[in-house]
């Protein structure tokens, strides 16, 4: 039985590695990565710190120090996503500091089998579709990509706020990033102006994740995927399309040759009654910390 501390690992690998191939900014540091954009981006955050066995995952409070620096110095809050799993001296230094938790999410797991049947267990919309987009390479999909990164950004974003142009433009860096792939949901046509939702997928082994940290490259080959970003447009939730795009991924990860998939959700929110119908269970928690910067966003 794989101990849910190896899913933890591998996914905040695959997080931490992803995220600093598409932040303008990225530091590496005790394992992981500090990844930063503009002011209020969601790529704002340090993942998968401190979690190599043992004492081998200790972070210094110097190396705690520089992370701090590398937003405070631009005017931006500090945050740092700290896993269950992290080693003790992680929460140790940061409350030290002045951070304070401000979220708590939960990393949910599901192995596959490459002869199980993935079905939906409510049939998709009337008049709904969903078609995979190829933004690097088919150009005729830049605009539906793009209405895609507005349609899952605005679902995610607070009532009343439009998303930025910079939001948009590293969600379509995703769309674009060589592991990942992208997922629409249409309503009548597949035209830009008809996605109403959609999702990603990257599917990554353990081979890629020794760019992050060598000792991956030593561990037999695990190839996984990890489900994220999935969203729907309010007036068409309800009619089974975040079920749809998720068992479109899992049978996708599952084609891959994935032996287990990753998504994360907030407690007690959607993702979790979806996710715990297809299997799902929870591989850890973490805690969002947060240091607030006092001084006006600089450029980054």
């Amino acid at each position: 039985m794989t101990p849910l501390s190896t899913f933890a690992r591998l996914d905040e690998a695959r997080a931490a590695l992803g995220c600093s191939e598409v932040a303008p900014y990225a530091l590496a540091i005790a394992g992981g990565m500090a990844c930063r954009a503009e002011e209020k981006s969601w790529i704002n955050t340090s993942l998968g710190l401190c979690l190599r066995e043992g004492d081998a995952g200790a972070i210094a409070a110097a190396d705690v120090d520089r992370l701090t620096a590398f937003y405070l110095d631009k005017g931006l809050d500090a945050r740092v996503e700290v896993s269950c799993h992290a080693h003790e001296s992680l929460m140790k230094l940061l409350g030290e500091r002045g951070y304070v938790p401000t979220m708590f999410e939960t990393t949910f797991v599901r192995e596959i089998d490459p002869k199980e049947r993935l079905e939906a267990l409510v049939p998709l919309g009337d008049g709904i579709a969903l078609e995979e987009l190829h933004v690097a390479s088919k150009p005729s999909d830049e605009a539906r990509g793009r209405a895609l990164a507005w349609c899952v950004n605005r679902a995610f974003a607070p009532p009343g706020v439009e998303p930025r142009e910079a939001d948009v433009e590293v969600s379509m860096r995703c769309m674009r990033h060589a592991r990942t792939r992208a997922f629409a949901a249409f309503a009548g046509s597949a035209r830009a102006e008809d996605v109403v939702g959609g999702g990603y997928l990257e599917v990554v082994s353990t081979r890629e994740l020794a760019k992050i940290d060598p000792a991956f490259g030593e561990m037999p080959e695990v190839r996984f995927a990890a489900l994220f970003g999935a969203a729907v447009a309010e007036p068409f939730r309800k009619r089974g399309v975040q079920q749809a795009l998720l068992v479109r991924r899992l049978r996708e990860a599952q084609a891959a040759g994935c032996q287990f998939a990753t998504i994360g959700g907030l407690p007690g929110a959607g993702t979790e009654r979806n996710v715990r119908r297809y299997g799902f269970h929870v591989a850890c928690y973490k805690v969002h910390m947060v240091k607030q910067s006092s001084a006006p966003a600089a450029i980054a």
